[in-house]
């Protein structure tokens, strides 16, 4: 039993659908700000890339060094 009194099995979808929706929104909400949040700047010209670049698009520096 939960919090209304009915087993989960029961419960109206008018609840259930906007929960999951919710749960499926936070979810990649946080998954997009793990990504935004991994950059690489270039040392030389100060450009974001995405971590798993090499080479700076501006410039051609290499980012590992």
């Amino acid at each position: 039993m939960l919090a209304l009194g009915h087993p989960i099995g029961h419960w109206p979808a008018a609840i259930v659908i906007p929960l999951a929706f919710f749960l499926l929104v936070a979810i990649a909400k946080s998954k997009r700000h793990v990504a935004q949040t991994t950059l690489k700047l270039c040392k030389s010209c100060g450009t974001s890339h995405p971590n798993f670049a090499r080479f700076c698009r501006n410039c051609g520096r290499n980012l590992d060094e």
